[in-house]
């Protein structure tokens, strides 16, 4: 068995774009709902995700 440190595995990382609103969300709902790593116990709506994400750059306004 190879641990899962030795993995060879490519990742790419990319500036997010509106498409990836509702992904971001639902990771942070999760966080929300499971662990105590955010400072609120209120899941985000769609309409504040938006919201946030269109004041906190980098986030690029179309995909690439």
């Amino acid at each position: 068995m190879v641990p899962i440190y030795e993995k060879r595995e490519v990742v790419r990382v990319r500036t997010a774009t509106t498409a990836d609103g509702e992904a971001i969300r639902a990771i942070r709902n999760h966080a929300v709902a499971t662990s105590t790593a955010l400072w609120t116990d209120t899941p985000q709506s769609p309409a504040d995700a938006a919201a946030w994400l269109a004041v906190h750059p980098p986030f690029a306004s179309s995909p690439h």
